[in-house]
């Protein structure tokens, strides 16, 4: 089972209700917050992210609010989760960079010198994050991204089940 962090649920919700709800007008963190029962707060943080990644834009005053921006329907899976959560955002830089070259590992793992799967964990975890990267957001909210259908960048088929 794939699990994703809060933060890219909340972003998911936002972005399918923005994109399917066929509005023009701007919706606020307020209004995702009340019709969904999600924490204002934080519904409010993840829009503001998404904003600064240029996936929403953000308009002021009393009927601002967030529309999708020029970055929402080519944006993957991948980049949603790490635009949302910036702890993921510093795990995926030092899995690019190779888990030995993580000198954090060092300290947060008990068995860190005698470890005989870090590299072929870190290697599974740099493909599916290279996997997420196909996948755009919008294929996933469609459901298109299960077998036999046409979803990752570049018309590759993928199967790949999300529960």
């Amino acid at each position: 089972m794939v699990r994703i962090h809060k933060t890219a649920e909340y972003a998911l919700i936002a972005l399918k209700h923005m994109r399917d709800s066929g509005c023009e007008a701007p919706v606020s963190a307020k209004e995702l917050s009340e019709r969904y029962r999600l924490p204002y707060e934080l519904v409010s943080k993840v829009l503001q992210r998404l904003a600064s990644g240029r996936v929403l834009n953000s308009r002021q005053g009393v009927l601002g609010g967030y529309q999708l921006g020029p970055r929402a329907a080519d944006l993957t899976v991948l980049e949603l989760s790490l635009l949302t959560d910036p702890a993921k955002n510093r795990r995926h830089a030092a899995v690019k960079r190779g888990a030995a070259d993580d000198n954090s590992l060092r300290y947060a793992c008990d068995v860190y010198s005698t470890c005989t799967i870090m590299n072929p964990v870190a290697d599974l975890g740099r493909r599916i994050e290279a996997l997420l990267g196909t996948i755009r957001v919008f294929d996933l909210l469609d459901g298109k991204i299960l077998a036999g259908s046409p979803s990752a960048k570049g018309g590759r088929q993928i199967c790949c089940k999300v529960s």
